[in-house]
């Protein structure tokens, strides 16, 4: 997933303060971003659990040094 691509890679991305993960099946509305912020204010992360089997598992919005930090669980996953 894009997600273990993030953790493999962190050097690419050490500009990148905020990921948010959803599926790109996924549409947002006019309202998504400050209905999102208005909503989620329990950062690190505001999401469904990195571990999650379920096929929404992931989808949020993640401090970029929660996801570094959670490395080992996001690569656990890695073609599981």
């Amino acid at each position: 997933t894009a997600m273990v691509h993030i953790v493999e890679n962190p050097d690419s991305f050490m500009d990148v303060r905020l990921w948010f993960y959803m599926h790109d099946t996924c549409e947002v509305g006019g309202s998504f971003w400050s209905n999102l912020t208005r909503w989620c204010s329990g950062l690190p992360s505001c999401a469904l659990p990195l571990t999650r089997w379920a096929p929404s598992s992931s989808m949020g919005l993640y401090d970029a040094q929660f996801l570094a930090d959670s490395r080992a669980d996001v690569l656990a996953l890695k073609n599981a």
